[in-house]
């Protein structure tokens, strides 16, 4: 019974709702519509691209699905998935289950596409200007769904989301 109660508490808007967002001590501190009350040290959002905006923590605030931080380049937005996926291990693990998901249908539908239009893994990976192993990945399901990524492949085919969608 627990483990349904867990899930549904997931399933709410409240879960992914921010209602508060603070800086102390080198961590933020958000409050979700729930209740839950997390903390993260800043360093799980440093890398050179957020660096290089200059990030104000300091002033960082709520959005009703994500914190905003202010820098150089105007708002940085940190959604409120990514905030639960590095504090719930529960939503964490289901996160990555419904990735992976999503990078297998992608790239079963785009080897559908692909085997139908007589398309060899070389000649599309030559067509999307790509080296051959990240199409054979991208039918594997190893690569991370990426929906750019999958229009610019449907697009060297003369295919859409919508064929895709079809393919199945």
């Amino acid at each position: 019974m627990s483990a349904t109660l867990s899930l549904q508490r997931r399933q709410t808007e409240d879960y992914a709702r921010i209602v508060d967002a603070r800086f102390a001590d080198d961590r933020l501190f958000i409050i979700f519509a729930d209740g839950e009350e997390v903390q993260l040290p800043v360093e799980h959002f440093e890398n050179p691209r957020i660096r290089e905006q200059h990030p104000d923590w300091g002033n960082v605030r709520p959005g009703p699905h994500e914190i905003l931080v202010p820098t150089a380049d105007g708002d940085l937005g940190i959604p409120w998935d990514t905030i639960r996926a590095l504090t719930d291990p529960k939503f964490s693990v289901r996160w990555a289950e419904m990735a992976n998901l999503a990078s297998d249908t992608l790239g079963q539908g785009v080897r559908r596409l692909r085997t139908a239009r007589g398309l060899s893994h070389d000649e599309l990976a030559r067509w999307v200007n790509v080296p051959l192993d990240t199409i054979e990945r991208l039918e594997a399901g190893t690569l991370p769904a990426d929906l750019v990524f999958a229009a610019r492949v449907l697009q060297a085919m003369d295919c859409t989301l919508d064929d895709l969608s079809a393919s199945r």
